[in-house]
């Protein structure tokens, strides 16, 4: 099963496409993650599931999926795209979480922060 059967087809309006691609067209790629980061926000991308059929193997949460993610900086309008899959996020901080217009869940977190990137993203607080 697909999981777009489990989604329903949501149709975006104009303004709303053109709305996000003005937001992600701000920000620059980066080849690394600073050690501390005022804000992030983090966008996540189901990409797999932790299960396959036919097989007893279990590479992650049961009752997860595998995400890839983009982390956004906005003060330094820059991004870092995660290059391996996670299949949980933990976050100690202050956070607001919803889903955003390419169908990402969207959580923005408040520093000040580093990130941990394991099979679980982390989001950590540090101090000033």
């Amino acid at each position: 099963m697909l999981l777009r059967e489990l989604v329903p087809d949501i149709e975006v309006s104009t303004r709303s496409i053109a709305y996000k691609d003005e937001i992600f067209g701000r920000y620059e790629e980066i080849e690394g993650l600073p050690k501390s980061i005022d804000k992030v926000v983090i966008h996540l991308y189901p990409v797999d599931d932790t299960t396959k059929d036919g097989t007893d193997d279990l590479k992650g949460y049961e009752d997860a999926l595998f995400f890839s993610a983009v982390i956004y900086m906005p003060t330094s309008k820059t991004f870092y795209k995660i290059g391996r899959c996670c299949d949980a996020i933990s976050v100690d901080k202050k956070s607001d979480t919803r889903i955003f217009k390419d169908g990402s869940t969207m959580i923005t977190v408040y520093g000040p922060l580093k990130i941990g990137i394991f099979q679980c993203l982390e989001v950590i607080s540090v101090e000033k």
